[in-house]
């Protein structure tokens, strides 16, 4: 059984060109075990490529964990790394232009023409990006004659402002310097989603349904209860009362929509209403977030994809909660007898936190209504 390639700067030797292979490039457990469901069910080699930047794997864990999919090989890498081994244009350039352009020496000038040595020599029949905006994704993207583009969260489904120097760029490229789409890359063949109909429109011919639950479903017996075991071991511990309710949080101040200390007092406000209304209240924050605690709540390990809690425990959350989760869009959440969704959509217009606050308690109101 092959165990887990490491980031090491000196690489091991070029492996020949695989016809028919895949390429899966994550950056969290729920795509790390989505990829490891994939290599199970494809015939030809699967390369999995880890990036370990903001939910790394253990280091005591990785062999044990590619034991799990043998015909796989797992790479961990860091996107930090990539970008400093490909920038070669003085420090004084601005940041996204070095990670975006190099002096043609030692490899191509730009990222989907550089290639990492890792993987020197190799090209892959498909290749699954699960976040556009890594370095990375472009530079494994060029490997790849085909390129899918896999739900990453509530990223998939809004337009995200982007900064003025990069708005010039995108305009000398043909994209739009207003707004950006994922998915919109020109790199990007097809797009994976829970609900392609809820994407913008721009990219909505490009799109198709992909439900995590059905990946689940079809995992081989033991395969995601044991990866959960290793990658949070303390979630098998967890000792869940009658009548309690799990709170997904969601990195809203990376998309402007309020500040940190913004996002953790509207959050504290709905947990305190869920605890008023007699819930135990358990918080998961979003794998992208820092962790945090909020007064009068029960932490949850972050990391692991909560769709995954049916395979590890027996005994359901009473409710689930979260402003705009994919995890609850899904009409077969199995981990909560039912689930609430508070917003319809993150292209909310809140001000102030008082907006927040009234946008809560009434979406609140009119669901409990209905309980």
């Amino acid at each position: 059984m092959r165990g887990p390639a490491r980031a090491a700067e000196a690489p091991p030797a070029a492996a020949p060109t695989e016809v028919g292979s895949a390429l899966h490039l994550c950056h969290n457990y729920r795509q790390l075990l989505h990829a490891l469901v994939d290599a199970q069910r494809t015939a030809g080699p699967v390369t999995i490529v880890y990036l370990q930047d903001d939910l790394p794997v253990p280091e005591a864990v990785q062999s044990p964990l590619a034991d799990l999919c043998p015909n796989a090989r797992l790479m961990f890498l860091y996107d930090r790394h990539m970008i400093a081994r490909f920038a070669n244009l003085p420090g004084w350039f601005p940041g996204i232009a070095r990670r975006n352009l190099r002096l043609p020496m030692g490899g191509g000038p730009l990222p989907r023409l550089w290639c990492p040595q890792e993987v020197a020599g190799e090209h892959f029949d498909i290749g699954y990006i699960y976040h556009p905006g890594f370095f990375s994704a472009k530079v494994f993207a060029g490997l790849c004659r085909h390129v899918v583009m896999r739900e990453s969260g509530m990223n998939n489904y809004i337009e995200l402002s982007i900064s003025p120097f990069k708005a010039v760029l995108r305009a000398l490229t043909g994209l739009s310097p207003r707004r950006q789409v994922w998915g919109e890359e020109r790199w990007i063949d097809a797009i994976e989603v829970e609900a392609p109909e809820a994407l913008p429109s721009s990219v909505q011919h490009k799109a198709r349904r992909m439900q995590f639950a059905d990946v689940l479903d079809q995992a081989p017996s033991g395969l995601i209860r044991e990866a959960v075991r290793l990658l949070a071991p303390a979630v098998g511990d967890i000792d869940l009362p009658a009548g309690s309710a799990i709170l997904l949080t969601q990195p809203i101040d990376e998309l402007g929509l309020c500040t940190p200390a913004e996002k953790r007092e509207i959050y504290g406000y709905l947990a305190e209403a869920l605890s008023r209304r007699g819930y135990r209240v358990f918080v998961k924050n979003h794998p992208r977030e820092e962790t945090y605690r909020l007064p009068g709540t029960d932490e949850m390990p972050h990391g692991f994809p909560i769709e995954t809690w049916p395979l590890v425990h027996s005994r359901q959350f009473a409710l689930a909660v979260a402003l705009h989760s994919a995890s609850l869009a899904q009409s077969s959440t199995k981990f909560a007898a039912r689930k609430i969704q508070l917003l319809g959509g993150l292209d909310v217009d809140c001000a102030s936190l008082d907006d927040w606050k009234r946008l809560i308690g009434e979406s609140l109101e009119r669901h409990f209504a209905h309980i």
